[in-house]
């Protein structure tokens, strides 16, 4: 959680009408978060803190309640984030090949035109 930004409703306006958690927000900003296409959801029992750490930083909400404290927010879409292992960055150089040998090594001499994706592999030795 964090407390309200002015730049988050503008960001906000492409969603629809989204639900806006936030855990606080200056006197001046008010106005604005209330006039703003959004579902408040700053005084809502999703909030709750981990006594475990220093506040401010314990602060959390559960969505499952957020979602439920907002039925007139517009539904989320799909926009193409997908999450894994993270990426090594660099990201080593791997030249793209049409084909590879037992080694892993390149045999064509670059990415054909097929159904299947190229194979990323490096150069055969020598």
């Amino acid at each position: 959680m964090r407390s309200a930004r002015q730049d988050d409703l503008a960001l906000l306006r492409q969603f629809g009408k989204p639900g806006f958690a936030y855990s606080g927000a200056t006197p001046h900003l008010l106005p604005f978060i209330a006039r703003a296409r959004v579902v408040n959801q700053y005084d809502t029992p999703a909030y709750f803190r981990d006594d475990n750490r220093v506040a401010p930083h314990n602060l959390y909400a559960d969505g499952r309640v957020l979602r439920a404290e907002a039925p007139g927010a517009s539904t989320a879409r799909d926009i193409g984030f997908r999450f894994g292992p993270p990426a090594r960055w660099p990201a080593p150089a791997r030249p793209w090949c049409s084909a590879t040998d037992a080694r892993g090594g390149c045999t064509g001499p670059g990415p054909t035109r097929t159904a299947a994706p190229p194979t990323p592999c490096r150069p055969a030795p020598g």
